[in-house]
């Protein structure tokens, strides 16, 4: 084993705060390499495996009540293409955009199995794609929160 695969975000802030705190202690023990793999192109491609070429899709997981992360791609020679970057949009406007689209992630279905890669698809990301993003620099290696936490308080 050279290097241990972790799914880096974006997500929910304490999950990916408690899956980096193990893999960076599990990484430290073994004197091994972590990689850092983008979740939603983790999740495109373990798609990519079960769809057809050509296949149309998005991947949208909620950010709040308000907001959702959303990217949209495209199956072409069992791989994925970005057709629409990951970015944050509010809930409306993602009812405008994937009209006509399949989609997965828990927007839609909190329980969706597409919310989140599965481990076989992290570490094949990390074996195709990851070379560059392993690293031993454990102490400067955080997650993709794509956006601030930020604490609101709430009025009774």
């Amino acid at each position: 084993m050279d290097c241990i695969a972790v799914s880096s975000g974006p997500g929910s802030f304490t999950g990916l705060r408690i899956g980096y705190s193990a893999v960076k202690g599990l990484a430290y023990g073994a004197n091994v390499m972590i990689c850092p793999v983008p979740t939603f192109e983790a999740i495109a491609l373990q798609l990519s495996h079960i769809f057809n070429d050509e296949t149309d899709f998005i991947i949208a997981n909620k950010v709040n009540i308000e907001e959702v992360y959303y990217a949209r791609f495209h199956i072409k020679s069992n791989n994925y293409i970005f057709t629409e970057k990951l970015q944050i949009i509010n809930i409306s406007e993602f009812q405008d955009k994937s009209k006509g689209y399949l989609v997965f992630g828990n927007v839609i279905d909190k329980n969706n199995e597409f919310s989140s890669p599965r481990p076989l698809y992290i570490a094949e990301w990390c074996s195709r794609f990851g070379a560059e993003n392993k690293t031993f620099n454990y102490d400067l290696l955080e997650p993709n929160y794509f956006k601030n936490f930020i604490v609101k308080e709430t009025h009774k």
